[in-house]
């Protein structure tokens, strides 16, 4: 029989984290829960404030040339991402028993991974313009994905049957540990392994 049909007749495959992942020590009825930040790019306010000139000019350009209503699309677009730049770059992360979510400015929705994808959660080193391609919400040139804002540290999360994700975080061993908790949690394995 097909191994898909065998799969699913077994029921969802339990994931377990990496042998040697980082974890929590939490009692098995604790809640488990971390949030953080973004790393913060250095220059990001200097990629708003050109995005907040464009968006004057744009509108001067509309107003000089008595064509305002042509003008404004360009300036709207300007702003739209200047507004998403902004969000993206200092984003809420949160991990508890729904998965991994990034919130744009604590409130825009801007990724969810859940954890039933999670296969585990590992700390990896990150160049945003070398591997990305830039900053913000960026596919990677190896297929990954990620929020990433700043090179250094990233929680990677390796996904089932997808490339990875990444999120610059500000601390991603503690982040990498309570996902890799709540993974093992779910498939029953205990929490008590080692982690400093």
């Amino acid at each position: 029989q097909p191994a898909a049909v065998a799969r699913l007749r077994r029921g969802p495959r339990r994931r377990r984290p990496a042998l040697g992942a980082p974890v929590l020590a939490a009692s098995d009825s604790g809640r488990i829960a971390w949030t953080g930040g973004t790393v913060r790019l250095r220059g990001r306010f200097v990629l708003i404030a050109v995005g907040c000139v464009l968006v004057a000019a744009s509108l001067a350009a509309g107003v000089a040339t008595g064509a305002l209503s042509l003008w404004l699309p360009t300036a709207a677009v300007f702003a739209v991402i200047v507004g998403l730049l902004t969000a993206m770059l200092d984003a809420r992360v949160i991990v508890d028993a729904r998965g991994v979510r990034a919130r744009g400015l604590g409130v825009l929705p801007l990724v969810t991974v859940p954890l039933t994808v999670i296969e585990n959660a590992t700390v990896a080193r990150v160049d945003p313009l070398a591997e990305f391609g830039g900053w913000g919400l960026r596919g990677g040139f190896d297929g990954s994905w990620g929020i990433v804002t700043a090179k250094g540290e990233a929680l990677r999360l390796e996904r089932a049957g997808d490339s990875p994700y990444f999120f610059t975080v500000t601390d991603a061993a503690g982040a990498a540990a309570a996902v890799n908790t709540l993974i093992g949690r779910r498939s029953g394995v205990g929490e008590n392994r080692s982690n400093p």
